[in-house]
C-alpha cells in the first residue's frame, strides 16, 4: 500500500516546464544565444514526471517509507515509533524519531497527496497498530 503525490501538482510543474521550454526555445531561436529558461523547464519536466509516477508513502510489512519524488527512501518508521491521532479535521499520523520530536507525516486533509491513498494507509496502520499482540 502506498500514497501518490495529489496529482495537480505534477501537472502544474509540467505546465510550468512547457511554458519554459517554450519560452526557451523561442529565444534561442530569436537571438542563437543559450537561454536558461531551457534548462528551468527541463528540470521542471524532470521532476512532474517523477512526482506523476513516484509514492510519497510506502507500507511495508514491519515500518512505514517516506520517500522522496525519485523513489528512494529517505526515512523509515517501525511501527512501535507511529501513533494516529483524531483531530477535529480527522486523522493525523505523527512518527517518532528515537531522540527526536514527533513529526507530523500524513493528515487526512492535506493538499499534496491523493486523499483517498491517505484515507486507506490511514485505515491499514490502524488496523495494524490497534492488532492485539503488538508490543
Amino acid at each position: 500500500m502506498s500514497v501518490r503525490y495529489a496529482r495537480y501538482i505534477p501537472a502544474l510543474f509540467f505546465a510550468m516546464a512547457v511554458t519554459n521550454l517554450g519560452m526557451g526555445l523561442t529565444l534561442v531561436s530569436q537571438t542563437g544565444e543559450f537561454q536558461f529558461p531551457v534548462v528551468i523547464g527541463a528540470v521542471l519536466l524532470v521532476a512532474a514526471l517523477s512526482m506523476w509516477r513516484a509514492r510519497m508513502m510506502v507500507l511495508h510489512d514491519d515500518r512505514l517509507g517516506l520517500q522522496n519524488p525519485m523513489g528512494m527512501e529517505l526515512r523509515r518508521y517501525r511501527f512501535d515509533q507511529l501513533r494516529i491521532e483524531t483531530t477535529g479535521k480527522g486523522r493525523v499520523l505523527y512518527g517518532t524519531a528515537p531522540g527526536k520530536a514527533p513529526k507530523r507525516l500524513l493528515a487526512e486533509t492535506g493538499l499534496t497527496y491523493d486523499r483517498a491513498d491517505a484515507r486507506a494507509l490511514l485505515d491499514a496502520l490502524t488496523r495494524r497498530l490497534q492488532a492485539p499482540g503488538r508490543a
